[in-house]
């Protein structure tokens, strides 16, 4: 699996400066390929967005309407995939992301990413963390690498799309360590065999003492959880919408 490039911006950096003290300016240019991104040409995209910031210019937004579009659809048209209508907001994010410690400096396996909603949340939390982010729906996993783009958290981020049981196999033929799983994949469209067909490739990924979390909107699934998992605590997020209860099993 390639890691993602972060697009080019469309805007060159320049910094000039005087007895000691730079100032940093944004020019435009019509042609876009007059930067490149990566190597010793142009500018990256987090460099771009430092620099901007130091000359006062507003940045891009960290999530585009198109996502939102788009993850609206994708609810409305293949809820079995989605689940939802509306990314996951803050709230629940937060409780979601809260075991992990913000010096955490493992891999996180995010399963069911969708726009990218907790994905960036988690690249901003954790910046030493490595995120490998698992979306099914190809036009949903290209908005979340567009967000991580625009946001300049791409580059310790990869964004597959493919199902979540052959990214889960992947990591444990490759035999790679994962001290937290977070899923927003909606266990109650799956029937009961897949859902814990699912569950137990989670179990297995997982290094001893590793996290399971995963949110749903109803705990009709904690049996099934209960089932591959000893250590199993439930926290309610009323605050998102709709609401949520976040699980969190440790092995």
């Amino acid at each position: 699996m390639s890691r993602l490039k972060a697009s080019s911006p469309s805007e060159s950096c320049v910094a000039t400066g005087r007895s000691g003290v730079s100032r940093t300016t944004v020019e435009r240019e019509s042609s876009p390929e007059l930067v490149q991104t990566g190597g010793n040409s142009g500018c990256s995209s987090a460099r771009y967005r430092d620099e901007v910031r130091l000359a006062g210019a507003p940045t891009l937004p960290p999530k585009s309407l198109a996502s939102y579009i788009h993850f609206f659809f994708a609810g409305l048209l293949k809820q079995g995939q989605t689940g939802g209508i509306v990314p996951s907001q803050k709230f629940l994010v937060e409780k979601m992301l809260s075991p992990i410690p913000q010096d955490f400096s493992g891999l996180v396996v995010e399963l069911g990413a969708g726009s990218g909603a907790l994905t960036l949340r988690l690249a901003r939390r954790c910046p030493l963390a490595r995120i490998l982010a698992c979306e099914i729906n190809p036009v949903l996993a290209s908005d979340t690498r567009m967000n991580l783009a625009r946001a300049g958290l791409d580059r310790r981020v990869q964004v597959v799309a493919e199902p979540a049981e052959k990214v889960l196999g992947d990591l444990q033929r490759n035999q790679t360590g994962v001290d937290f799983v977070v899923s927003g994949i909606p266990l109650g469209t799956l029937d009961r065999e897949r859902a814990l067909a699912l569950i137990r490739c989670v179990h297995r990924t997982l290094t001893p003492g590793g996290m399971y979390i995963q949110f749903q909107h109803s705990l009709l699934d904690r049996k099934k959880i209960e089932s591959c998992f000893n250590g199993l605590r439930t926290v309610q997020a009323f605050l998102n919408f709709p609401p949520a209860v976040v699980y969190f099993a440790r092995k």
